[in-house]
């Protein structure tokens, strides 16, 4: 079935404008907008993604958090109202607080107040849950900027080598060749997004809150690129 990605954009502005403010409506709210999301990057090409964040004023940063919940069981079930109700309307907390299972969440919320808890505190209780390092031993493996420029120097090496392996046909096709360099272009927007922080319009809107270093050292997730709308 085709989907009109127009309509889709249309869709996530209308839910971003009217979010709710109440906490149990506020977490049905981002879930639908996560599935929005879902729908429109799986049915438009990367270029038009971008165009499309960037035009309604999406940090990818943000979307990557509706992503991650469209991406999750969520998407697909939404919690009961008992659950519902125990969730906070917060867009970080969620962003983690899905990625448990079902009986994992329950436990959880049965045990903690995840609306009282700081950000960290929720995400740290999710690593336990899931068996994953909290946030100590994660400053010991993060990168510097040095270490991840290197690592682009190596991919354009990498790229450059085989390119030098193309064919004479594939050289002349002047058609493959500006696709991927649209792709290229699109890649390096990509990352110029990602790393440039969110303008005035373009911060967490739902939850009300800047993103400050502190909670900029959770958003290290290797999670799709990528809302708050404006």
């Amino acid at each position: 079935m085709a989907i009109d990605a127009n309509q889709v954009v249309e869709r996530i502005k209308e839910k971003s404008q009217a979010i709710a403010k109440t906490e149990q409506q506020f977490v049905l709210d981002v879930i639908d907008l996560g599935r929005l999301f879902v729908t429109l990057k799986e049915n438009v090409k990367r270029f038009r993604w971008l165009k499309e964040l960037k035009d309604l004023k999406c940090h990818p940063r943000v979307v990557s958090r509706y992503l991650i919940i469209g991406y999750s069981w969520w998407g697909n079930q939404t919690p009961g109202s008992n659950i519902l109700a125990k969730l906070p309307s917060d867009l970080h907390k969620l962003e983690w607080l899905c990625r448990v299972t079902p009986d994992q969440l329950k436990h959880l919320l049965v045990n903690l107040d995840c609306r009282e808890l700081s950000r960290d505190e929720v995400i740290e209780a999710v690593q336990r849950n899931l068996g994953q390092s909290t946030k100590v031993a994660r400053k010991a493996a993060r990168l510097s900027v040095e270490e991840v420029a290197k690592r682009w120097d190596d991919y354009v090496d990498r790229t450059l080598n085989a390119i030098d392996l193309l064919d004479e046909d594939d050289v002349e096709n002047e058609e493959g060749i500006q696709q991927f360099l649209e792709r290229l272009e699109a890649g390096v927007a990509a990352i110029r997004e990602t790393l440039q922080p969110p303008l005035d319009g373009q911060t967490d809107q739902v939850d009300g809150d800047e993103e400050d270093s502190e909670m900029a050292e959770n958003d290290e997730q290797e999670y799709a690129e990528e809302p708050s709308v404006a």
